[in-house]
């Protein structure tokens, strides 16, 4: 029985700890300068703002010519 108690505990903190880490991953953000609320932007949308450096880093190593290819 206290056995069984101890995994609960340890379920339940562990649920906790990844609620929160969802919560902080996913909140909504505050732009520092106007303090208006930022909007989240997909993979495709986000590349409109980058350079064409940041989109080669985005890549990753392994299909960094392709990504130049585009």
């Amino acid at each position: 029985m206290g056995i069984a108690l101890i995994g609960a505990g340890v379920a339940a903190v562990g649920a906790a700890g990844y609620g929160l880490r969802q919560y902080f991953r996913y909140r909504n953000r505050r732009c520092p300068d106007c303090r208006t609320t930022m909007a989240r932007l997909d993979e495709v949308s986000d590349d409109m703002y980058l350079d064409s450096g940041q989109k080669v880093e985005e890549c990753g190593i392994h299909s960094a010519l392709s990504c130049l290819a585009e």
